[in-house]
């Protein structure tokens, strides 16, 4: 991975924040529109995350636990609706 190369040192977390916006054309991000979407219905929420383009990358990178929080850069651990954003942490 880049970071850890331009860093000099392995990463523990990658987050993401995966939103309602109209600045994307289906009006939420990639990410939020898989981890809904009809592959994800019968995955755990978990699941859903790790099919999403983000959580693909994260498990080839060695990212096995993710955690879905109540509002970025929080550690409030949370359960993710559908109506939510969701802000989401992959760890090793």
């Amino acid at each position: 991975m880049y970071a850890n190369k331009y860093y000099g040192q392995d990463l523990i977390k990658v987050g993401g924040e995966w939103i309602v916006s109209s600045n994307y054309s289906k009006g939420l991000s990639d990410n939020l529109e898989i981890f809904r979407g009809k592959p994800a219905q019968n995955k755990t929420p978990e699941e859903a995350a790790f099919a999403t383009p983000t959580g693909k990358w994260a498990f080839d990178a060695g990212f096995t636990k993710v955690k879905f929080v109540k509002e970025k850069y929080s550690s409030e651990i949370i359960v993710p609706t559908i109506s939510d954003n969701i802000y989401v942490i992959f760890e090793k």
